[in-house]
């Protein structure tokens, strides 16, 4: 499901807020932030995918990118390639 109808089906502000409720109820994630940046980055899954799942736009996924992966400085020589 998209991270942006989930978010609204549950009430969370953002996709954060989705993690917080699996933790409430002690429920383990199929997979994280960091793993989709990181299918992201290696080519493994297009950006527009991951951007709807983590209900976020181009800017936000590509901020997501470079926080988790790789400095920022090249992150932006990198992000055109993907």
């Amino acid at each position: 499901m998209p991270g942006r109808i989930a978010q609204q089906l549950v009430g969370a502000s953002g996709y954060e807020g989705l993690y917080d409720i699996l933790q409430t109820y002690s429920m383990s994630p199929g997979f994280t932030v960091k793993d989709i940046a990181n299918w992201v980055w290696e080519g493994r899954m297009p950006a527009e995918e991951a951007e709807d799942i983590l209900g976020v736009d181009r800017t936000e996924m590509a901020d997501l990118i470079a926080r988790w992966i790789v400095g920022e400085d090249k992150f932006k020589n990198s992000w055109s390639a993907l």
